[in-house]
């Protein structure tokens, strides 16, 4: 059953396509009119005189070339079945970008109907609901009738006529207004979308793609007829389309800037780059004196900065794609449709290439596919340059942990360096002054030296395992005393110049906390030490004290110095630096003292604790306090378990 449907189906509709095109009327023939450049219907015997004047056969009026800035005259022969037209038509000419039209439907010497439209007419005479020209044939009986069309044009697109019923020309009006309604909607959409990125990227290429997408905006509704039935076609002496042409070489320039800053060409084709800035000059030089050129050469003008723009703006994406530049083939996709579509439609201009129908839907169509495909690529940029960046911030990252690693060296090695040298000029001294040398305590200062210059090399290692560790260290169990011990006889010479005690209180025999054992002596006692000796006074001392509280060693040292200054302690909080400063006998140091402290400390799954206050703040009780506070190696076993 369902073959013979389709088939009945078929028949029918082919019978109702013959019907209805044998019941339509046709336009037998078409004509120029050769009137004087000054012939106007408005003089008396006018339509007289205008039948009488010679005529020149037509194939169609796509044929007719229009003459550009004058009016020019045509009269068309209609024909229909006999008995009338069973039938209302309208014959329809698209005049939306001509200043005025009128039409005259005769039968024999009797004027059966006139319409006038255009965006120069007068209100009172121009004709309601659409800027296009539709005369009414519904008053025309018999087998043949004329019609009469004088239209003033500025542009070198051809007059299209077309019979169509009322109904089909409704379902047309709807129909377009609808098409261009979703095409504005979408242009809104992306346009919106390119200045949300021009917002986050705030370059050159994000801000001229987008005044490229509304310079097309602007001349998709320039040249479309549909969007004059929202006025009603009162919208004033002044008319968009009297621009159209200066939109045209500006949508130029923007492209050129466009693609000259999507595209690096100045790094990678220098010559392109300098040819492409030449251009965007030469346009708008051209843009500039095209406001004072009359209609004609205006619109070829035009029509050639567009076919030279479109062949630069081809090349560049040929030579992006052959580079393959960020962006490029997204680009490429976008722009070749339109660049081709705007080139044939200017060559079509000048009657180099056949016409094409569709003259007013093809650009629109490859305006909003180049509008999608620039937001696309402007898209794939910003995550092309956010991955360079990220790339970018890792080598950052890894160069400025060279060069902590180096100053962490630097900073560590100097208190053994230092036990050599001042063991070097005891040992000369007391060579000088003929005095006797305790060779075994000289010697065992100097391999204590040596084996920190040792450890704290073979540290370097566990500042890598830092890194590969996302932010922690090989730990493992030590004895928090005998680490203490060893990065006391480390310091030892410095308490000794500065006749400096240490005060141990609630000191334990042994306390075994985890950690990693050479960082926390050199890069945290160590240092906390030294700290202590360098702002303490000479003749002064230090509290240590090493306590268990729960699950947490602590180990606390606290001098009675100078202590740090408000502002550096908040810059501390903040950044984890700390500006270096000489100590109480102008001692040097780095500032990384206490940054290492507590990033080690951290690293070792402790916690790093600082107090101070100056003498200013606490006369009678200043000082440093530093808290090291590292988990029990039985605990912290358990929870790593």
């Amino acid at each position: 059953m369902r073959l013979p449907a389709l088939i009945a189906l078929g028949l029918v509709l082919v019978l109702a396509t013959h019907s209805a095109a044998a019941d339509a009327p046709r336009i037998a023939r078409s004509f120029l009119i050769e009137a004087p450049a000054d012939f106007s219907l408005r003089d008396e015997n006018a339509l007289q005189a205008l039948r009488s004047f010679p005529v020149k056969a037509l194939g169609s009026l796509d044929d007719a070339i229009p003459r550009v800035g004058r009016t020019s005259w045509y009269k068309l022969e209609l024909e229909q079945p006999a008995g009338g037209a069973r039938h209302s038509h309208v014959l329809r000419l698209n005049t939306v970008i001509h200043p005025n039209a009128e039409a005259l439907l005769l039968e024999g010497s009797r004027t059966l109907d006139r319409v006038e439209a255009g965006y120069s007419i007068p209100a009172e005479r121009r004709q309601s609901g659409s800027m296009n020209l539709s005369l009414p044939l519904a008053a025309w009986k018999t087998e043949q009738a004329e019609v009469l069309i004088g239209i003033t044009t500025g542009t070198l697109t051809p007059l299209r006529a077309r019979l169509v019923s009322t109904q089909q020309l409704q379902l047309d009006d709807e129909a377009g207004i609808a098409i261009h309604f979703s095409y504005f909607g979408s242009l809104a959409i992306l346009l919106i979308i390119q200045g949300a990125i021009f917002l986050r990227l705030r370059d050159l290429a994000a801000r001229d793609y987008l005044l490229v997408s509304v310079c097309l905006l602007l001349l998709i509704f320039t040249q479309t007829s549909d969007f004059m039935v929202l006025w009603d076609g009162h919208i004033g002496t002044f008319h968009l389309t009297e621009i159209r042409h200066q939109l045209r070489i500006l949508h130029g320039i923007f492209s050129l800037m466009a693609f000259r800053s999507f595209f690096p060409f100045s790094t990678v084709v220098p010559r392109l780059d300098r040819v492409l800035r030449h251009g965007i000059a030469v346009v708008s030089v051209t843009l500039a004196v095209s406001f004072f050129l009359p209609a004609a050469p205006l619109q070829i003008v035009a029509s050639v900065c567009q076919v030279f723009g479109a062949v630069f703006l081809i090349s560049a994406s040929v030579v992006a794609l052959r580079h393959r530049l960020i962006g490029s083939s997204l680009i490429a996709v976008g722009w070749l449709p339109l660049l081709a579509t705007a080139t044939y439609l200017n060559l079509a201009r000048f009657r180099l290439v056949p016409d094409v129908p569709g003259e007013t839907y093809l650009p629109t169509l490859s305006i909003i596919w180049e509008i999608l495909f620039t937001t696309l690529g402007l898209s794939y940029k910003i995550k092309q340059l956010a991955e360079i960046r990220h790339q970018k911030e890792l080598r950052d990252l890894e160069l400025a942990g060279l060069e902590r690693m180096v100053r962490v060296l630097c900073h560590d090695l100097s208190t053994p360096l230092a036990t050599i040298g001042m063991t070097a000029d005891l040992l000369q001294l007391k060579r000088e002054a003929g005095q006797p040398v305790d060779l075994d305590a000289t010697t065992h200062r100097l391999q204590v030296a040596v084996k920190s210059i040792k450890e704290i090399v073979d540290s370097t290692r566990n500042v890598e395992a830092l890194k590969l560790h996302a932010g922690s260290l090989p730990l493992e169990p030590v004895d928090l005393c005998t680490v203490f011990d060893e990065a006391e006889r480390m310091v030892q010479d410095k308490l000794g110049r500065k006749r400096i005690t240490l005060r141990k209180t609630n000191w334990p025999e042994n306390a075994i906390g985890l950690a990693e054992p050479s960082i926390l002596r050199f890069s945290v006692i160590a240092n906390a030490l030294s700290n202590a000796v360098k702002f303490s006074t000479s003749g002064g001392f230090i509290d240590v004290s090493l306590r268990r509280e729960g699950n947490i060693m602590v180990l606390r040292i606290r001098d009675h110095g100078v202590g740090i200054p408000r502002e550096m302690r908040e810059a501390f909080e903040t950044s984890g630096r700390i500006q270096s400063r000489p100590g109480t006998m102008n001692e040097e140091g780095t500032g990384f003292g206490l940054m290492l402290m507590r990033d080690f400390t951290k690293a070792m799954r402790g916690e790093f604790r600082l107090e101070s206050r100056t003498a200013d703040e606490s006369p009678a009780d200043h000082g440093t306090t530093v808290e090291i506070r590292l988990p029990v190696a039985v605990a912290a076993a358990s929870v790593l378990r």
